[in-house]
């Protein structure tokens, strides 16, 4: 009996070791969801830049709106990294961005390599850093 507990263990902790092992040779991240928040009076339109890991290129998406203290979510897929850049700007011109600068377009859109120049206007973006897992809510305020 205690022969058949004892590799009954070892065996778990086969298992175990192997499950570790497969998720650090996974370099994907679980997906998440950024939940942008509008703070204010005013209707903002935002965009976004991810790193796509599978293509190893930087993609701008764009433009969303969110009403005046309403939310937004983006559902960020498992291939991009766990920082998300955004930019988003209202109509009387105030901008929430950063030190970071991607392609947009005056219109809806969707650019690879955004990092690049040439391609469409660059922008400000500031960094956000996703949670593991789950959500992260962050609120756009002036």
């Amino acid at each position: 009996m205690k022969h058949i507990i004892r590799m009954a263990v070892i065996a778990f902790a086969v298992m175990l070791a192997q499950s570790y092992t497969a998720m650090a040779q996974n370099p994907y991240y679980a997906p998440r969801t950024l939940v942008l928040s509008n703070d204010t009076k005013d209707e903002i339109a935002y965009c976004y830049a991810y790193f796509d890991m599978t293509t190893n290129i930087w993609t701008s998406v764009g433009w969303t709106k969110i009403m005046a203290y309403s939310k937004s979510a983006i559902t960020i897929g498992n291939t991009t990294t766990p920082t998300v850049f955004v930019h988003a700007h209202n109509s009387q011109g105030n901008i929430w961005g950063g030190d970071n600068y991607f392609s947009t377009s005056e219109d809806a859109f969707r650019i690879p390599y955004a990092d690049k120049e040439g391609l469409g206007n660059k922008k400000r973006f500031r960094p956000i850093i996703l949670n593991d897992v789950g959500e992260t809510y962050y609120s756009l305020h002036y």
